[in-house]
This record gives C-alpha cells, structure tokens and sequence, in this order.
C-alpha cells in the first residue's frame, strides 16, 4: 500500500514540549505569590488555557482580567516553545519522507502560536504542507474534523495517509475515521502502554521514538 500523506501530532509526537507546560504553573505563581496546592495541581491538569487564566485571577487576583493572564500564559508559552528540542529520530524521518514525496502536515490541540514557535524554532516548520489546531475549528481530538481537514489540504486518499499520535484518545479517533496510525508510546507510562492493548481501535504501527521508523515500513504495513 502506497504511503502519501503523513498527519502528524505535535506535543509528544514531534516536540518535547512538556518541560514548557511544566514551568507555567511556576511562573504564574511567581507573578502573584500564589501557593498551589497538591489538589489544585490535579485540577488544573484537566483546564484549558482560560480555564486555568480565570482560575489564577480569581484565586489569586493575578492580571487585571482573564483576558491579560491568558495573554501572560501565550507569552510564556510562545517563548518556551520556542526552546523545545525535536524527539529522537524526528529530523531525520521527516527529511526521509520528504526525499520519498511523502506530503505532511500537522494537527495539533496546542495554540496555532505555540505550534509554529516551536516548528520554526527547532527547523522544521517547512516540511509541513499545513498546521492545524482544534482551536481553529472549534472541536477536539475527540472528533475526526481537524484530520480530515488536514489531509484535505495534503490531498491524498485516506487509505494512503497515515496519522502519527502519542495519545491513546487521538488515535482511536484516527481508526475509527478510518486512518492508519503510528502509536509513538512511552514504555514506563502505563497510561501510553494502553495503545497495545486499545483492542480493533489499536495503532497499526507502535515505536517509542522515530528513530525506530522508516517510511518503507509504512508501505508495506
């Protein structure tokens, strides 16, 4: 089966975008002199970007209005991006589906801002086609629509574009569109391990970093 298109995740997949995610809470805290909680951490994990703003202003009386603190958190997250090294094997597969005509693009649940800060920052941004996130189509990961549209940009036939995810969620939804998928896993995260295991909605293909992968794999899996 031929391999045409590549829609990749970002946050995991491609950059180790984490350590930024983990110095927001710090930072926000440093503005106000606020005190997080072991309870208010495991809150916080489940907010969105305003979720957490209003969260920090009302708690803390940080920012004049949600509005500032989200634009402070954009600030931050942008310059932080902006350092966020390439996992292991991502420059090299992406310049070996390039050299083999393969069209990518990228499909995100981070800020269109944080995504082409990090892309062009580590020297990959041009190899993508498109980058897309949820927050342009008011969806999520949950729904199918971001990847569609974005192999509607690539214009390759589904059966020949492959999805590239790190998250159990997103790459069931991929399947169930009738996607194939890379499961890029973590083998000490029990949580990520639950891709070998996601029964007819499993990932056709798992690695724990692309330098376990090559293009012709793909072709003929």
């Amino acid at each position: 089966m031929a391999f045409e298109g590549a829609i990749f995740d970002c946050d995991g997949t491609l950059l180790d975008s984490l350590p930024a995610w983990q110095g927001l809470e710090g930072y926000l805290c440093s503005l106000c002199d606020g005190r997080v909680t072991r309870e208010d951490r495991a809150l916080l994990t489940t907010f969105t970007i305003p979720e957490t703003a209003r969260w920090f202003h009302e708690s803390f009386g940080l920012g004049k209005n949600v509005s500032q603190v989200v634009g402070l958190m954009d600030e931050y997250l942008v310059e932080q991006y902006a350092c966020a090294q390439l996992l292991p094997g991502v420059a090299e597969f992406l310049e070996e589906c390039a050299r083999a005509g393969v069209k990518m693009s990228v499909a995100s649940s981070s800020s269109p801002a944080y995504l082409e800060s990090g892309l062009r920052a580590s020297g990959i941004r041009d190899y993508f086609s498109a980058v897309y996130s949820v927050e342009q189509f008011g969806t999520t990961k949950r729904e199918p629509h971001i990847y569609d549209r974005a192999r509607e940009t690539l214009g390759t036939p589904k059966q020949a574009t492959w999805g590239f995810e790190d998250s159990q969620y997103a790459a069931e939804t991929l399947k169930r569109a009738g996607y194939r998928v890379v499961g890029i896993y973590d083998p000490a995260d029990v949580a990520s391990c639950d891709m070998a295991i996601a029964g007819e909605h499993s990932p056709d293909v798992l690695v724990t970093n692309f330098s376990e992968l090559a293009p012709e794999r793909l072709i003929s899996a």
